[in-house]
């Protein structure tokens, strides 16, 4: 049994939603890029965004949308390491960053690494339990009853099908 499709189908919803304007017009022009698929010009505009607004938690979580969203259109890996550094740079300036919590949860899974997710998720609701039980309970609780049976999916790719 492999529960990962059901836990991506829960999780997804937070990546769908992919990135928010913070305000300023960098950001707003990067949401209507990232929207129209031109992840590169978003990326460009989320850190010019980023430079007027240092450290901004949700311009971290912006870039890490968009180098998440490119790394599955593009089969990335390297946009994925990406994504995942500036989502953890979103949660280091704010823990309580729904979106960013849910995006990060939903690529670990992605990633093979559930329990990894799963341990993250439930850390976070023990830590802020008024946060996480409004907005991520739901989550925990699917991907805490998938964690002992999940597996990540096999690959079907030959390795010299990846080769570029």
């Amino acid at each position: 049994m492999r529960p990962a499709p059901a836990i991506l189908s829960v999780l997804s919803l937070a990546a769908v939603v992919g990135c928010k304007p913070m305000g300023g017009n960098e950001s707003t022009q990067g949401v209507q890029l990232y929207q129209q698929g031109n992840y590169l010009g978003a990326v460009n505009s989320f850190q010019e965004a980023l430079a007027r607004q240092p450290g901004n938690p949700d311009c971290f979580y912006n870039l890490g949308a968009t180098y998440h969203q490119q790394a599955k259109v593009f089969s990335s890996a390297a946009d994925r390491q990406v994504a995942e550094q500036y989502y953890h740079l979103c949660l280091a300036r704010n823990p309580d960053h729904v979106a960013c919590q849910r995006a990060l949860a939903v690529l670990l899974v992605e990633e093979g690494r559930g329990p990894e997710a799963v341990s993250n998720l439930q850390s976070w609701a023990t830590a802020r339990p008024t946060m996480a039980s409004t907005s991520s309970s739901s989550v925990i609780e699917v991907m805490s009853a998938a964690s002992t049976t999940w597996r990540p999916p096999r690959s079907t790719v030959t390795r010299s099908a990846t080769a570029r």
